[in-house]
């Protein structure tokens, strides 16, 4: 037996408008930046000292993002209750993706020929050893990456937060999730629940 669809919230009454205190989150980020954008131009001493808050903030994004994308994707993957609906839905996500891939690497070739940012600046090379150190430690060839697709250990994945990786472990998770049926209901559950927590 397959699991069923998880549980359909019903629709919310509809909330009045936000005081003016309480922005919404979309306000928020708005805010920051132009703040951010003002306290650079009128005090970039001051601005330079508060590193450490962008620094704060992005380790917190960090964070959020291996558990947010494991549990998402089982989520989204028990929540459709059919291996052969989830099939489809895979091979959308995949066309659409690549789709998307596709349109960005043609935007950043057209920006890189044509508009040609950071032309005539000078920046420091960088030490060969760390070039060297990063290039060995990515996949070079097809059967590399097919191969570093999927984890040794997921908990090394989410530790070094490689999302590729993530979403493979994820994805399989997610069909034992279906295939285990209602026993691993509560386990979808879960996983709902904690993407819920982690867009709050």
């Amino acid at each position: 037996m397959l699991l069923p669809v998880l549980m359909v919230q019903p629709h919310a009454a509809p909330r009045g408008p936000r005081p003016w205190w309480n922005p919404s989150l979309t306000r928020q980020i708005l805010i920051a930046l132009v703040v951010g954008i003002l306290v650079g131009w009128l005090w970039p001493h001051f601005a330079v000292k508060t590193a450490f808050l962008r620094d704060i903030f992005l380790n917190l994004i960090k964070s959020l993002i291996a558990p947010l994308v494991f549990a998402s994707v089982v989520a989204g993957i028990a929540g459709g209750g059919d291996a052969k609906k989830v099939g489809r839905l895979g091979l959308k996500a995949i066309l659409w993706f690549e789709a998307a891939t596709t349109l960005a690497l043609a935007v950043g070739l057209f920006v890189v020929n044509v508009v040609r940012p950071g032309h005539g600046v000078a920046l420091p090379a960088a030490g060969s050893d760390t070039l060297a150190t990063i290039a060995s430690h990515q996949p070079k060839t097809l059967i590399e990456m097919l191969v570093h697709i999927f984890p040794a250990s997921i908990v090394t994945s989410l530790a070094d937060g490689d999302v590729l990786q993530i979403v493979a472990f994820a994805a399989i998770f997610g069909l034992a999730v279906v295939a285990a049926g209602e026993r691993a209901r509560p386990v979808a559950v879960l996983a709902d629940a904690v993407t819920a927590v982690m867009f709050k």
